[in-house]
């Protein structure tokens, strides 16, 4: 299964206008709640400078980033944990998704002052982690139910288990999300089995009127975010995707007029690696060039099944240089020649930026 992130939001938010901008994939986009029933799917191509200056060196026909999967949930309402709107579908999307970027729109520059719309994200931001808040405790009370019967009869696994989820739900209650617990590992056993929503990581997308998107955060929202433990960042969806459909001297025109040293997408999209613990490799083999995400602590064997499953099963070797290594010597041949590279087993365990070259019986 691909590790994805999930963009989540209330209604009419931006979640597909940054969707679209992400993936340069036309979806629909309306002003009106549940336009986006089913979930649209995309992959992002990580921007990685180091795959690049491998091209100048290597000159492959082929040059092939590492992708990370998206998906555009649809909006969520209030009462979606009791099944409001179409709120169970759309809880089950999140509950598959690995990281999630809540985008909080702030664009409607008719209502009231600034710190009235300050006030207003916050309270958007809180309706949608609320409702999170609570399928967890859903989830929660419906594995209770299943276990309370067998925990009061003596079963001791069922009773650690009953003591473990309702000090999750307390948790809860007090209107936290389970990422912020610095839980036990029986605890993180029970939370990873049930898949529950708040535990993932999360960043906040503050999507804010073009004429706005240079005004500092305030520190209502950080204090916010960061009592959540979820970066924030400000963009104009809505900019970042018509910047997108421009060429390269039409976006540097455009970038200018609005103020923008670059645009907030590549910092989106290096945040949600960081979140779901991401590293990269590079393969040099024949024509291509191409990049790879693991997770981090992945083995040499574990990558291998990456790239191809005929070449875990025959693992015989690896043979690593560094990025670093290999921008020194400007070569594999002379790195070979001057004992660069290393030889290495099948529990070597990959580091970012790790030049791969596997050896493995047909």
């Amino acid at each position: 299964m691909a590790l994805s992130c999930g963009i989540l939001g209330l209604p009419n938010a931006g979640k597909s206008t940054l969707f679209r901008a992400l993936t340069s994939i036309p979806v629909l986009v309306e002003s009106y709640p549940f336009s986006t029933i089913n979930p649209n799917t995309g992959m992002i191509p990580i921007l990685d400078r180091r795959l690049g200056k491998l091209a100048e060196l290597t000159l492959p026909e082929k040059l092939t980033p590492a992708y990370l999967e998206v998906i555009d949930v649809a909006g969520l309402v209030k009462g979606a944990h009791k099944g409001e709107g179409l709120g169970n579908q759309f809880l089950s999307h999140l509950r598959e998704v690995h990281a999630l970027i809540h985008v909080i729109g702030d664009f409607d520059e008719s209502k009231g002052t600034a710190e009235d719309r300050d006030v207003e994200v916050i309270e958007k931001a809180e309706t949608v982690n609320q409702e999170l808040i609570l399928a967890d405790i859903d989830t929660l009370q419906n594995r209770k139910s299943k276990i309370e019967k067998k925990a009061q009869s003596g079963e001791k696994e069922s009773y650690q288990e009953l003591q473990v989820i309702n000090s999750l739900i307390e948790y809860l209650n007090e209107g936290n999300l389970l990422r912020t617990r610095n839980s036990k590992k029986e605890e993180i056993e029970i939370v990873d089995e049930l898949n529950l929503i708040t535990v993932k990581q999360m960043v906040f997308v503050l999507n804010r009127h073009e004429g706005n998107i240079n005004r500092e955060i305030p520190d209502e929202i950080k204090y916010y975010a960061e009592a959540r433990e979820s970066p924030v960042i400000s963009i104009c969806a809505k900019l970042e995707y018509e910047l997108q459909e421009l060429d390269e001297e039409e976006r540097e025109i455009f970038k200018k007029e609005y103020g923008l040293e670059q645009t907030a997408l590549p910092y989106i999209i290096e945040v949600s690696r960081r979140m779901l613990g991401l590293i990269t490799f590079f393969t040099i083999k024949g024509k291509e060039t191409k990049a790879w995400l693991v997770k981090d602590n992945t083995t040499a064997f574990e990558a291998a099944g990456k790239i191809h499953t005929d070449m875990q099963k025959g693992f015989i070797a690896v043979e690593i240089i560094t990025y670093e290594e290999l921008m020194e010597v400007q070569s594999l041949k002379t790195a070979r020649e001057k004992g660069y590279t290393k030889i290495e087993g099948k529990n070597y365990i990959i580091r970012d930026g790790d030049i791969l070259s596997l050896r493995f019986s047909q």
